[in-house]
């Protein structure tokens, strides 16, 4: 794909989620029931993916959502669009393992700047609240583990699923999201002199669930 598709897509998406968090506040203003218009998760959902051979996910559930509890009761709308660029920031870097860790940290701030500068054209947000994405991208690669542990065959699976679902269950247990935050995502402070990374075709993040 050309670099310049591919830069513009980033900032169209961001656009286009930015668009979306700005129609949202009108209807989070008028909703009466302010706990059913905001929910970052379903706990009970969640819960129902743990299997019994990874009790360790339970516990670091637990951390992660206590941590964003606290972080929605202080800003409700503004966790909620972090939770929503978090799931677009870990799809975009997911399938970039711990081998490629430069890459993968470059092609964050690369889809972020771009992203951000689409997302900022349409709604804004302070970096206060977006230095908070690390727990939603725990949450994310909470997710990732938890449904790769439940739909393969673990006795079967390709070298590149274990590896993600070995580097995956590193970073749960040690309390560490697969990219860290930046202020220049959001500061305005020019990235440009961060290149591209291209690396060696991944395979898709969705292809983890294909053995």
């Amino acid at each position: 794909m050309d670099e310049n598709v591919l830069l513009e897509g980033f900032e169209t998406l961001g656009k286009t989620v930015g668009r979306g968090h700005r129609i949202s506040k009108i209807h989070l203003a008028e909703c009466t029931d302010g706990h059913k218009a905001f929910e970052l998760y379903n706990r009970q959902g969640l819960e129902g993916e743990i299997s019994v051979k990874q009790g360790f996910l339970r516990i670091a559930l637990d951390q992660i959502l206590s941590k964003i509890d606290a972080f929605g009761k202080q800003a409700q709308n503004e966790a909620k669009f972090v939770a929503d660029i978090g799931i677009h920031l870990y799809a975009a870097v997911a399938s970039l393992g711990d081998d490629l860790f430069k890459e993968r940290e470059a092609l964050a701030n690369t889809f972020m700047k771009y992203f951000m500068t689409g997302y900022l054209s349409e709604n804004k947000l302070d970096a206060i609240y977006l230095k908070e994405i690390g727990l939603f991208l725990k949450l994310e690669e909470w997710r990732a583990h938890a449904a790769l542990y439940n739909a393969l065959d673990l006795n079967h699976m390709t070298q590149w699923q274990c590896d993600y679902f070995e580097q995956t269950k590193a970073r749960i247990l040690h309390e560490i999201p697969i990219v860290a935050y930046r202020k220049e995502w959001i500061s305005g402070v020019d990235l440009c002199h961060t290149p591209v990374v291209t690396v060696k075709l991944q395979p898709n993040f969705a292809l983890l669930f294909v053995s």
